[in-house]
């Protein structure tokens, strides 16, 4: 009995088998439905692309097409997409499409819809590292990363020393949300990126951030062992500084030589030297010339006082030495300026006793020269206007000259008024005068022609020592005041903004840094004669923020500010590398 049994169901297991086998395949494709956005949208930002799904079997891929272009796929569920119009941003319309595939390589796809898309729809990418203001070891690595974008097939970088990006520095392209870039000089870098969609186009540009190779903000004091003070400073092409001043050599402060040198855009000291003659030297001021070749003016005595003007390469090379004036009689540089393209300058100062211009060649020789009938008045000192006047302050006059040397108009001012620095040109057109009046320092505000707006006299204690247009937005000047590096701002018409003391000294000079900051130099102690006097330069960001303060730092600032007279203390930067 048991063997009829299995004998009849074995051909009818084999007949259910067979059933199985042969089922029907799936042929049914996927139906899709698009229902965001809705046809007709009209679009300006990122939008949600939501599709409903139906289909007998798994979904394995599912595209998204814009103008029959795939710009997207997912392979998980619940598929949906963030579009990024902003790559699209032209005002027209375009036609949106879903296709779905199922595992048995079915396909469906949706209804076609058509949308508008805004022609000021932005797309920004968003950076994450180096965050903004980072400080970096010198010679480091720094990772670059930033959020991905959806829709993108490619991402760009741009890395600069300055905030211009005209053109950046480096240019580099990466699949990646991560780059990593080595071999970046000491100093400010600013970097932004932006991405490139599936259709070629690009996004806007990121915001902009800075980072630095070394330390961003510091104070550096240079000491030789008798008092010294910085007159001159200008911006190498590296982000660095050069600078020039008067350094005495005996404690009678009547021998004198030029001491000079170049600090990197992280407060280290790359080299410094001297130009000495038997009785005295004095260094006034250094001009940037094309080439990126400097030139360093002032005066000598051996055994009169004459002009001289010296050029020098970016690491110290002499190139050439000139002086300029009459052996029996006084001569004295003071300032120069010249044009960024070309190797020629004009000089201010005082030639054959009377206040004078020379304008010389990049060889250093005469062109032409200008003496004023003011006699035993001083030095002439120079600025220059955006149409390459120039404009020369000596004594209580104010001289307006061509390039070519021809006095354009002059204006006078009454006699208490002694007009001892550059004018500065403001940001509205106008120029402002430092001055001494009865002994103390005052600003004076003038038209573009001379013509008196308002002045102002700094309160006693206040020395006004330095100038600079302050970004388009004031007037920045600096100084000392009750010992201390002063810095403050005021408004074109004379209102006081805001004013700062620093740290202990005198700022002499102001300028502007590529990347937005300043560089502020002058020296150690508010009376520059001083024995204890040493160089200082700082560095700090457009509001002279950044330096240490006195306070919880006594112990550190005592030994960088303080010394006895005669002593030799070296270099000291702070904070420490």
């Amino acid at each position: 009995m048991a063997r009829i049994l299995s004998a009849l169901l074995i051909p009818a297991f084999i007949l259910l088998t067979g059933c199985e086998e042969a089922t029907e395949p799936d042929t049914t494709p996927p139906v899709v439905t698009l229902t965001s956005p809705v046809n007709g949208a009209f679009l300006s930002g990122p939008t949600s692309i939501s599709p409903v799904i139906t289909d007998e079997s798994a979904i394995r891929t599912v595209y998204f097409l814009v103008d029959g272009d795939t710009v997207a796929t997912d392979t998980k569920a619940p598929f949906t997409f963030v579009w990024n119009v902003g790559f699209w941003a032209d005002g027209n319309q375009h036609t949106l499409l879903i296709i779905a595939v199922d595992e048995a390589n079915n396909s469906g796809q949706s209804n076609l819809i058509s949308v508008t898309v805004s022609a000021e729809a932005t797309l920004t990418i968003q950076p994450k590292a180096p965050s903004d203001g980072r400080e970096h070891e010198e010679n480091a690595s720094v990772t670059f990363s930033w959020y991905p974008l959806q829709g993108s097939q490619e991402y760009q970088l741009e890395i600069d020393s300055d905030s211009l990006f005209s053109p950046a520095d480096q240019t580099l392209s990466t699949t990646d949300t991560l780059f990593m870039v080595s071999s970046l000089a000491s100093g400010p870098h600013y970097w932004r990126l932006r991405a490139k969609g599936m259709n070629g186009r690009l996004s806007t540009w990121s915001e902009k951030r800075v980072f630095f190779m070394g330390k961003a903000y510091w104070v550096l004091r240079l000491d030789r062992g008798r008092a010294e003070w910085i007159n001159g400073l200008v911006e190498t092409a590296d982000g660095g500084a050069l600078f020039i001043g008067p350094s005495f050599t005996d404690t009678t402060q009547i021998m004198e030589d030029w001491w000079y040198g170049k600090v990197s855009a992280s407060g280290k000291v790359l080299w410094k030297k001297t130009l000495t003659q038997p009785k005295s030297d004095y260094g006034n001021a250094v001009l940037r010339t094309a080439g990126d070749e400097y030139l360093l003016f002032g005066g000598s005595s051996d055994p009169n006082r004459t002009m001289r003007l010296i050029k020098i390469t970016e690491s110290g090379g002499l190139i050439w030495d000139q002086t300029y004036g009459k052996t029996d009689s006084s001569s004295w540089g003071v300032n120069l300026v010249g044009l960024p393209t070309d190797a020629s300058a004009a000089l201010g100062g005082e030639l054959n006793n009377k206040p004078a211009i020379l304008k010389v060649d990049g060889s250093g020789a005469v062109q032409w020269s200008v003496q004023f009938p003011m006699v035993n008045a001083g030095s002439c000192y120079l600025s220059m206007r955006t149409d390459h006047v120039l404009i020369g302050t000596a004594s209580h006059h104010l001289i307006f000259l061509s390039w070519s040397g021809s006095v354009q108009s002059q204006v006078e001012f009454p006699d208490s008024l002694l007009l001892r620095r550059p004018a500065i040109l403001s940001g509205e057109n106008g120029l402002l005068i430092p001055y001494l009046s009865n002994g103390k320092s005052g600003l004076l505000k003038t038209s573009a022609t001379g013509t008196k707006n308002w002045s102002y006299m700094a309160p006693a204690g206040t020395e006004l020592a330095s100038f600079m247009d302050w970004f388009g937005n004031g007037i920045m000047v600096g100084g000392s005041r009750n010992g201390q590096c002063y810095l403050a701002v005021f408004s074109y018409t004379g209102s006081l903004l805001w004013e700062k003391e620093l740290v202990p000294g005198r700022i002499g000079r102001i300028i502007r840094t590529a990347s937005g900051g300043l560089y502020l130099s002058g020296t150690t102690h508010s009376n520059f004669r001083h024995p204890t006097s040493d160089f200082l330069i700082m560095k700090t960001d457009k509001n002279g923020n950044g330096l240490p303060t006195l306070a919880g730092r006594s112990t550190v600032l005592s030994t960088l500010f303080s010394r006895k007279p005669g002593h030799r203390n070296g270099d000291d930067l702070y904070p420490k590398k």
